[in-house]
């Protein structure tokens, strides 16, 4: 229970702080829009991360510690390493006042004043593209077989059951590739 530092900040309404992931750092937000990086051990001040337009409400670090999400007006997202915004989101009618990060860094989920709860995919646009572009890459590999099994008589329910059983044995990713192709099969 004994004080260790004690962080002067130049605006009278903290609004959260948090511990990067090594407990070296904390990320200081304030309702005037200010998001500063500050040495833990020392409290000194290392450099201001971004200045928002609109107070932040609240705060969370990706769990690579790359990235600071904050809620304020919009959804925004600042590197830590560079400082600064890099992208912004908005997944609401009104006002987000909390996030967090999912386990992985890949989603961020976010509550709104407007009553609602959105679940966004926030990896990197590379990565995004990477993973679609693998997925159809599956597809395409996975199709002939497919059309070999239409054309043998199986049918297109029958094989959306067999690929959503808990017997199925396939990895998932290639069970959804199947579930994708059945899907625009049986819209044919």
């Amino acid at each position: 229970g004994a004080l260790r530092c004690e962080i002067a900040m130049p605006t009278p309404d903290v609004s959260e702080a948090q511990f990067t992931a090594d407990g070296a750092q904390l990320v200081i937000a304030g309702r005037d829009g200010t998001l500063v990086l500050h040495d833990a051990a020392s409290g000194a001040r290392v450099r201001e991360l971004a200045h928002h337009s609109h107070g932040i409400d609240h705060i969370d670090i990706s769990p690579d510690g790359s990235r600071v999400a904050f809620a304020a007006d919009v959804v925004a997202f600042v590197d830590m390493a560079s400082g600064g915004i890099v992208g912004q989101l908005r997944p609401h009618r009104e006002h987000p006042y909390n996030l967090d990060f999912d386990a992985h860094g890949a989603r961020l989920i976010s509550c709104s004043t407007d009553r609602s709860v959105v679940v966004s995919d926030v990896r990197p646009l590379r990565e995004q593209l990477q993973s679609r572009a693998e997925a159809l890459a599956l597809r395409a590999r996975i199709e002939p077989e497919l059309r070999a099994r239409l054309a043998g008589g199986a049918s297109v329910a029958a094989l959306a059951d067999e690929m959503c059983s808990a017997t199925c044995v396939l990895p998932s990713d290639e069970r959804a590739a199947w579930i994708a192709l059945l899907a625009t099969s049986s819209a044919h």
